[in-house]
């Protein structure tokens, strides 16, 4: 019988985390964060008008919306003035909105 409990908790856990994945909310693509929630899934475009690196991580504006890559490696390669399309989740940050980035592409 044990071995039956074990097959049955790793399918229901298999079920579940496939469960989760098809369920995440697809990222809504904006060129501001004005309309946006705290915890909203975006997809941000735009032009870098403004970029700095600080301990690993790379810090943007992107039409005048903050963004954050946190421990960035390949994103060192974006320059001030390069388009960028950035995934991420909406923050809020001092009272302020902002990008925390999980993926960029020029």
């Amino acid at each position: 019988m044990g071995n039956h409990f074990d097959a049955a908790c790793i399918i229901i856990a298999i079920a579940g985390i496939a469960l989760l994945i098809a369920s995440e909310a697809p990222a809504r693509e904006v060129t501001s964060l004005d309309s946006t929630e705290a915890g909203e899934s975006v997809i941000l475009s735009g032009i870098i008008t403004s970029k700095y690196s600080r301990n690993g991580h790379v810090f943007l504006e992107v039409n005048d919306t903050k963004a954050v890559i946190f421990n960035a490696g390949k994103e060192h390669f974006l320059m001030r003035g390069d388009p960028v399309r950035l995934k991420g989740i909406v923050n809020e940050y001092n009272g302020e909105k902002e990008l925390i980035a999980s993926e960029a592409e020029p």
